[in-house]
């Protein structure tokens, strides 16, 4: 197995690398797609599913997984010498999935100061606004 790994090392190495950039790149595009007040609307302002067909609910399980598998890929990304956006790349996937307290958890979590920094510049670079966020003392669910 070690005689493999090292003949086959910069495959590896390679693919990793690719992986890496075509995960950072989906996750600064989802970015940008993300409305200034994502974080400030309420789960009343959020759409409501108004068709219970099996492809919607197809579709709802493939979004939740989608977005479980993200969160996991942004775990690992977020581990100390991993290199990679993993905070940005938690709350993407954690905006994909439905759970309770799901608000809550995603607005702790762009409130750090580093996340919310990079969420920004990005979102500058780019020519959008800014995400805006409810103020501390707001009680929105």
């Amino acid at each position: 197995m070690l005689q493999w790994l090292t003949q086959h090392a910069w495959w590896i190495v390679g693919f990793s690398v690719a992986l890496g950039a075509l995960s950072t790149l989906a996750g600064f595009a989802i970015l940008m797609q993300l409305p200034e007040d994502y974080f400030v609307r309420t789960e009343n302002d959020a759409p409501v599913i108004s068709s219970q067909s099996p492809f919607r609910l197809v579709l709802i399980i493939f979004k939740n997984l989608l977005g479980i598998a993200i969160v996991i890929v942004g775990g690992i990304l977020a581990l100390p010498l991993v290199p990679g956006p993993g905070l940005i790349l938690i709350i993407l996937g954690l905006s994909l999935t439905n759970f309770p307290g799901k608000r809550k958890l995603e607005r702790k979590l762009i409130r750090l100061p580093l996340a919310l920094e990079a969420v920004n510049w990005l979102r500058a670079k780019a020519g959008r606004r800014p995400l805006r966020l409810p103020s501390a003392t707001d009680q929105i669910a």
